[in-house]
């Protein structure tokens, strides 16, 4: 089967990533939020609270009204957006102030949930993905936070063939969570002018099935490989994935559907 196994990684293409095509879709705009707490700015009347960051508009400009920003006085801030239910996560874009202090989007983490991170447990924490510090993220810029995902294959041997099936596992929760490693001062503010979350909402293979003749051949001396490719529909974009492996044992897959 070892022989079997490299033979399909070269007909795949190099073990070092795969390609997929996925489509997906924004839903956070609108979406219920919280956070530990809200910058007020009384002079202008500007309560920045959690909200401002789904509400639909990346307008950077922060007396514009449109940004969410913690209180200086909040170690460690928290923001979360709640995405009414469970979804397979492909990305999180942050949208940068426009018109200052770009660098204080530094030292984010982005987590993945299934409960309210603000009460109670939250269940199982996923990262996503960080940004760092320095953050590197300009004025008026946003970042694009691609969530870990794993192509997994598996097969069956009938009529002298193995089939293989590929479907691809994502994070998967209902909030996403964004904290901030801060000191409690104007450079350690969590400011979002906007967030955007990305599910995956289909996937398409290059490849579905490969069956692999095994007429009484020894193992990994395959006389013949056949590949059923398959086009991307609509606006699906490609994106490289780690290379396929094993299923486990006990998962339960069903042959992905074209």
């Amino acid at each position: 089967m070892f022989g079997l196994l490299i033979s399909l990684l070269m007909l795949f293409g190099s073990t070092q990533g795969q390609n997929v095509f996925v489509s997906t879709s924004q839903i956070a705009t609108g979406k219920s939020t919280g956070s530990t707490s809200s910058f007020v700015f009384a002079a202008q009347g500007l309560n920045a609270t959690s909200n401002l960051a789904v509400d639909g508009n990346t307008n950077g400009n922060f007396l514009s009204g449109s940004c969410f920003s913690s209180a200086i006085s909040d170690d460690n801030p928290v923001w979360f957006v709640d995405l009414g239910a469970n979804f397979n996560i492909y990305s999180v874009r942050i949208f940068n102030r426009g018109d200052c202090c770009a660098e204080r989007l530094n030292n984010i983490r982005v987590d993945i949930l299934q409960n309210n991170p603000l009460t109670g447990t939250p269940g199982t924490v996923q990262t996503c993905g960080t940004i760092g510090n320095p953050g590197g993220v300009g004025l008026s810029q946003s970042r694009e936070i691609v969530c870990p995902f794993q192509t997994y294959y598996y097969y069956y041997y009938y009529y002298y063939y193995y089939y293989y099936y590929f479907y691809t596992v994502f994070q998967n929760g209902r909030y996403i969570r964004i904290t901030k490693t801060s000191t409690g001062d104007a450079d350690g503010l969590l400011t979002l002018c906007e967030v955007q979350v990305n599910v995956a909402t289909n996937v398409y293979y290059p490849y579905s099935s490969v069956g692999v003749a095994n007429a009484g051949v020894a193992d990994g001396a395959a006389s013949n490989i056949t590949v059923t490719q398959f086009e991307p529909q609509g606006d699906m974009h490609r994106v490289p994935v780690p290379a396929p492996v094993a299923a486990q044992p006990n998962a339960q897959q069903q042959p992905e559907q074209h």
